[in-house]
């Protein structure tokens, strides 16, 4: 049954096969803006509204405004709903994406299928971060604070942290039944979104003003039988029957156990390649100094000869030479001291590789234990045609707990009664009595209400004001330097009164048990919450006609302020307790935005090169104030600290796309973007050096060191006066079959970014002292050309005498003057092709690529320009995805291969080269293999029939069918395996999932 004016307008590809009624008429309509229902065993067809439409392609129809504009629409995406075929290259990830998952969260997903997301690690999988089970997500390896991440357009508050950034917002809990698509753009995108979207901008559209319930529960396990995960995620919506009054309710929980360090054998097998390949490197006193890591504790006593000579026993133990430079004896010896010292002999030249135990048998984390638990809520309200009112919010709690062990490193006298050589000796040792514990919970609530009018003409307007917190606490426990201890092994006599002498070659439990005796641990909490206020106005609609449709534009304008109240950290330690303050600071920002699109020909256009030409630009200006404290860090005597930075941006965004054949876009486009200082770039702190330093020498001076004659003042770190990094992106590219019905769709992009005024930060502005001083060369250089940043003494009778042609530096200033750049170079292509149905089913094949052909970094304050693609501290050069989808009636199964190019083991930033040959030697090879794994995917709907549950989905999802697993990786200052793979390696999932 149906209207034929509804159908007039369509034509549709022959569908051959043996189908079902339903699935043929799905096959006939799929594309268009028509559906059916059945109707007492009839089948009636219907006009979708526009808003139920999700696969349309007619966007002429459609006024290129803000979603939340159009009214009825069921969305609150308050952006421009963007497409693959835009005017800027956008990557669209639709419902089934997150629907027929591979991975357990959103920051898992968007790691994967966005090939243009650089990031070679979770932040857990970060040795520096470890237990931190945030979202981070770094589009073409600009930075996370370079890529900006919008929930339905929109800002959420960032994460406040204790040395005065600010992080991304944490994703990571929004449930993925919730999410309707993810938009991104991976260019340069700050004449849109404003600040902070130098590398690109990730925009999660979330569903709403659905009618209906929807369920699904999943769980999961390795097959090793460990790294379970469980998540349980519900959506609930009510309609008025008039469709004007609605509520949505999303709830999600998420449980993963995380892994344990004792399942899995990366950190054995990355120590048994760092010996393989250079024993005399893996000695623990030059594994520390020329790898930038540190020592992880073997199940085993070792010993190694300071020097690097070979071990030779005291005369009292027979004085005789090992014939080598290191020994061990198993940690849980239990035997004489005379079958120890047998037992070195035995063992020289030999080491035990295993990781040691804790008292806990082993429970110390490889991946933390996180849950994650989320509420979402929206209510919508339409008055007649012109007024709808919304309230909508989001609470979301992301926790997590990560356990890890400590051993005993020193150095150990020869006169010491413990010591058996005749030499200084390094004993390393366990110390299953250290166990430390760290763990994270992120809240992050929003709330939005607002309310859209019509104004007639097509025009609408918006008004909506959000408010939101993220509140971050951390707690650690963990050891500290016992000196007691430290003097007990060095000196082999007790540590103080009542204490035990420790001999590291005594049977286990009296080992232990003197250990024990020495422990000392700290414990560290600390709470921040950033409080997060904004207000905005949307204006949008056609201003004329033109050949190929309605010029239009949108307006706004926007406030928004971000607050971090006074907090501390506090430190207690056995015998003291440590308060560092944290002062309080806010960053406010308006902003004001007008972006046209202009489609200036239609396909009657007889010029092929003019054929469906469509404009966009986009103006943005934003005023960004940045209020921060005084107590961090120091100024000059005599000078008035700055407490404020005012910074005025205007960006802009401009581009264009022809049709010049029906089966051919060409796109073309370019966009500016800028990021206000942070804190850190705005503070600096002062020194009085003293130096001797050869490499701080003052050729006015005859070389003698800068700091030799007198001390002189340092005033180093960040800048009041830092401008904002600026970046220009130009992305240029074209589309094959960009309204695909039987041919695949295509698209090549090319993309480059160039990065200037960047800043130079300080790792951090108290201990930062001997990278500051490298600077001071740097300065002498520019002395001519840059004259304010040396003061001196005049030169004196007796300094000219001896040749000199300048008097004695007094004053330096070393801070960063922000002349860093970086410039990418990219391709990234993506193919779409649903195959022509055939009684065999429907075929659907997707796949991704991004190559990153350069990524060249010039640190600020220096000439040398470094490359970071294929490096260890960038992006791999090569990216890809490709699946396979297939659906047949109520069957459905999927195929999926990850590819993760090769890349260099060492570090491509001049910050970390001192590393490189160290690693290389570790390592054994010049790069790290490239990594493929695949996914598989199968699924049925089965009719339950019972009440209101009429059909249920069963998927069952095999994650690494071939159980490949991680390249190893040497340097010390990684977990032991290429964090661009999972390390729980082949895991099942089973999901189950209902909607009525």
């Amino acid at each position: 049954m149906f209207d034929k004016t509804i159908t007039d307008h369509l034509s549709a590809p022959a569908v051959r096969g043996t189908f079902t009624r339903g699935t043929a008429l799905s096959l006939l309509l799929r594309g268009t803006d028509v559906s059916y229902r059945v109707v007492a065993g009839s089948f009636a067809l219907y006009r979708l509204p526009k808003s139920e439409n999700a696969d349309f392609r007619d966007t002429a129809r459609d006024l290129p405004i803000p979603e939340i504009l159009v009214m009825g629409r069921r969305s609150q995406n308050v952006d421009i709903r963007r497409s693959t075929n835009d005017i800027r290259p956008y990557k669209v990830l639709e419902r089934s994406k997150f629907a027929e998952a591979t991975r357990d969260d959103l920051n898992e997903i968007l790691r994967t299928e966005l090939t243009a997301n650089a990031a070679s690690a979770a932040p857990a999988q970060i040795l520096r971060n470890a237990g931190d089970s945030r979202s981070s997500i770094d589009l073409r390896g600009l930075g996370p604070d370079r890529t900006l991440v919008l929930v339905d357009g929109r800002r959420f508050p960032t994460i406040p942290t204790f040395t005065l950034d600010n992080l991304q917002p944490d994703i990571n809990a929004i449930p993925l039944i919730a999410i309707e698509r993810v938009e991104s753009i991976t260019s340069t995108a700050g004449g849109t979104y404003g600040p902070g979207a130098l590398g690109g901008a990730v925009n999660i559209v979330l569903r709403q003003k659905m009618r209906g319930v929807e369920m699904r529960g999943t769980a999961g396990l390795s097959s090793r039988g460990d790294a379970g995960t469980t998540s349980l995620e519900t959506m609930i919506g009510l309609r008025s029957s008039d469709d004007r009054t609605g509520i949505m309710l999303v709830g999600g929980l998420r449980k993963a156990n995380g892994l344990l360090r004792k399942n899995r054998d990366y950190s054995e097998r990355q120590r048994k390649l760092q010996f393989k390949n250079d024993p005399a490197g893996y000695s623990p006193l030059r594994y520390a100094a020329n790898s930038g890591g540190f020592y992880r504790f073997t199940d085993s006593v070792t010993v190694y000869s300071s020097s690097g000579e070979p071990l030779r026993l005291k005369p009292e133990y027979g004085g005789a030479n090992l014939g080598s430079a290191y020994s061990y004896l198993p940690s849980s010896f239990s035997g004489s001291r005379n079958e120890a010292i047998t037992l070195l002999q035995a063992n020289a030249g030999k080491l035990t590789f295993d990781s040691a135990p804790d008292l806990r048998d082993g429970e110390a984390s490889l991946l933390p234990r996180v849950q994650s638990e989320a509420a979402l809520v929206n209510l919508d309200h339409r008055f007649g045609d012109a007024f709808e009112v919304y309230v909508s919010g989001a609470w979301l709690q992301n926790r997590s707990r990560y356990d890890f062990a400590d051993g005993e490193q020193t150095v150990t006298y020869p006169f010491a009664p413990t010591n058996p050589f005749q030499q200084s000796v390094v004993f390393t040792l366990p110390r299953p009595d250290l166990i430390g514990l760290y763990t994270q919970k992120i809240v992050t609530t929003h709330m939005t209400t607002g309310v859209t009018a019509s104004l007639g003409g097509h025009w609408r307007l918006n008004i909506d004001a959000s408010l939101g917190r993220v509140r971050v606490s951390n707690a650690s426990v963990n050891s500290v330097v016992s000196f007691p201890l430290l003097n007990a092994l060095l000196t082999g006599k007790p540590g103080g009164l009542d204490l035990p002498v420790v001999d590291p070659l005594a049977p286990e439990a009296e080992r232990n048990a003197a250990l024990l005796a020495y422990r000392e641990t700290g414990r560290t909490s600390q709470v921040l919450t950033n409080h997060f206020y904004d207000a905005s106005l949307r204006l949008a609609g056609p201003l004329v006609h033109l050949p190929g449709g309605p010029l239009t534009a949108t307006a706004s304008a926007e406030w928004r302020r971000e607050t971090v109240p006074e907090t501390q950290r506090v430190s207690n330690f056995p015998a003291s307790k440590r308060v560092l303050d944290n002062s309080p600071r806010q960053v406010q920002v308006a902003s004001a935005l007008l972006e046209l699109r202009a489609p200036i020909t239609g396909s009657d256009q007889r010029l092929p090169f003019l054929r469906k030409l469509e404009v966009q630009l986009a103006l943005r200006g934003d005023s960004s104030r940045t209020l921060y404290p005084t107590s961090f860090g120091s100024i000059l005597p005599g000078q008035e600290p700055e407490t404020r930075s005012h910074r005025l941006a205007l960006t802009y965004t401009a581009g264009v796309r022809i049709r010049p054949r029906h089966n051919l876009l060409l796109r073309l486009s370019s966009a500016t973007g800028e990021l206000p200082p942070t804190i850190r770039n705005l503070q600096s702190t002062f020194g009085y050096f003293v130096n001797s330093d050869a490499l701080l020498a003052d050729s006015k001076r005859g070389g003698r060191p800068v700091g030799s004659e007198r001390s002189f003042i340092f005033l180093y770190g960040g800048s009041p006066d830092s401008p904002p990094e600026r970046a220009r992106g130009i992305s240029a590219g074209l589309v094959l079959n960009p309204d695909p019905r039987r041919w695949p769709q295509f698209s090549l992009d090319y993309s480059h970014i160039h990065r200037t005024r960047e800043p130079y930060v300080l790792s951090y502005i108290f201990f930062d002292d001997e990278n500051a001083l490298a600077r001071v060369p740097e300065v002498l250089a520019r002395e001519g050309s840059d004259p304010g940043r040396l003061r001196r003494l005049p030169l004196t009778d007796a300094d000219a005498a001896l040749g000199f042609t300048a008097g004695i530096v007094t004053h330096v200033d070393g801070r960063g003057v922000n002349d860093g750049e970086t410039v990418l170079k990219s391709l990234d292509a993506d193919l779409s092709w649903q195959l022509p149905a055939t009684r065999f089913g429907i075929f659907d094949l997707n796949a991704s690529a991004t190559w990153t052909s350069s990524l060249r970094h010039r640190i600020s304050g220096t000439r040398l320009s470094t490359e970071r693609a294929g490096y260890a501290d960038g992006p791999v050069k090569w990216r890809g995805v490709l699946s396979l989808d297939w659906h047949l009636g109520s069957s459905s199964a999927g195929l999926r291969a990850n590819y993760t190019g090769s890349y260099r083991p060492i570090y491509g930033s001049p910050a970390d080269a001192q590393y490189n040959p160290q690693i290389l030697r570790f390592q054994g090879r010049q790069r790290i293999p490239q990594q493929v794994t695949f996914d598989l995917r199968v699924g049925q709907t089965l009719a339950v029939g019972v009440g209101v549950l009429k059909r249920a989905q069963v998927e069952l999802v095999i994650a690494n069918v071939f159980d490949a697993s991680p390249p190893i990786t040497a340097d010390p200052q990684t977990l032991g395996y290429s964090t661009y793979a999972d390390p729980r390696r082949r895991r099942f999932s089973l999901a189950l999932g209902t909607a009525f």
